[in-house]
């Protein structure tokens, strides 16, 4: 595994363990972006941001196993929250007008569709910052990306969600 915090290594393994036990080879990747990428992480306040690249969309049935695995993991370690995307190969570098909507877990709740997280700044942030847990080294993904709507949105985040 990449060079990061034991803590966060003991949660990830669990977690894959467990995908491993309900499927063998299911999960095909798992990329990690944000503040642990970023090299800004803290234990006490930051998520565990990921991706987690599968052949195909979950269907109803997965999206309930992955309920119960996440529910295991948040057992197990109450902090620092997992938070991620349920994508294919596909799907990478896509922008919500480009997919359908996609399973993704956030703050305790695994969700069945939505868009959390997709754009252009969890992008920049995996192509350039990313770290491959599982499946091929994120110098060896094709993500797109638009630097123009990247530099837009980063300029309306930092006047906003930042502003205080």
């Amino acid at each position: 595994m990449v060079n990061i915090q034991p803590e966060i290594e003991t949660i990830l393994n669990r977690y894959i363990k467990l995908i491993d036990e309900y499927k063998q080879d299911w999960l095909e990747g798992l990329y990690l972006y944000g503040s642990i990428a970023l090299g800004d992480y803290s234990l006490s306040l930051s998520d565990i941001d990921f991706i987690a690249i599968t052949r195909e969309r979950l269907n109803a049935d997965e999206i309930r196993q992955m309920a119960i695995i996440h529910a295991k993991v948040r057992r197990f370690a109450p902090k620092p929250n997992m938070n991620g995307i349920y994508l294919t190969w596909e799907d990478i570098g896509k922008l919500p007008h480009e997919i359908a909507s996609f399973p993704y877990y956030c703050d305790g709740k695994m969700n069945r569709a939505g868009y959390f997280e997709l754009n252009p700044v969890t992008w920049y942030e995996m192509k350039y910052h990313g770290l491959a847990i599982v499946g091929p080294p994120v110098a060896e993904l094709d993500i797109p990306l638009d630097m123009n709507l990247f530099l837009s949105d980063m300029h309306e985040n930092l006047n906003t969600y930042w502003a205080n």
